[in-house]
C-alpha cells in the first residue's frame, strides 16, 4: 500500500545533482572500470580531501599480528 501523504520537491539549490546508481561499485577496480569512471575519480578524490581537511584519520602502518577492517 502506497502512503497517502504528500510528497514535496525539496531544492538544494542549482548546483546541487543527485545520481540514482542501481550498482555502486565496491572497489577501486571497479569504480574506474565503469562506463562513468571520470565521475567515481571526481567522487574519490573528493570523499578523501575531505576526509584529510577534517582530520577525520591519518595513515598509520598496520602493527604486527593486527587485522585491517575494511570499508565501502
Amino acid at each position: 500500500m502506497r502512503s497517502k501523504k504528500q510528497r514535496k520537491e525539496t531544492s538544494f539549490g542549482n548546483d546541487f545533482f543527485t545520481y540514482l546508481v542501481d550498482k555502486d561499485p565496491v572497489t577501486y577496480s571497479e569504480a574506474i572500470s565503469f562506463f562513468d569512471s571520470l565521475f567515481w575519480k571526481e567522487a574519490i578524490k573528493f570523499e578523501i580531501d575531505s576526509i584529510l581537511q577534517n582530520q577525520t584519520w591519518e595513515i598509520v602502518d598496520l602493527s604486527p599480528g593486527a587485522k585491517s577492517i575494511g570499508c565501502k
